[in-house]
């Protein structure tokens, strides 16, 4: 069952980071002037956004794995300590 408790604290971990960032952020760089030996750049940053609903299904499915395999644990009769 670590591959559930990974599985559950990975969701966690990128749900949680997506509702702080709001969506995937990148800057392209482009060439704005170029005279001779003098060279201008300009970066244009794009948001990408992410949907809400994703955000929160990633933490529930997290939260839904980690319930179950704590509650599997604690089952009279599993087998808690096998690997």
């Amino acid at each position: 069952m670590k591959a559930v408790n990974w599985m559950g604290n990975l969701l966690v971990f990128a749900g949680t980071l997506a509702l702080t960032y709001q969506g995937i952020h990148r800057t392209q760089q482009g060439k704005a002037l170029g005279a001779g030996p003098i060279q201008a750049k300009a970066g244009k940053q794009e948001r990408v956004p992410l949907p809400p609903i994703m955000e929160r299904l990633a933490l529930v499915t997290a939260l839904v794995l980690l319930f179950a395999e704590a509650s599997q644990r604690r089952l009279p009769g599993s087998r808690v300590g096998e690997v």
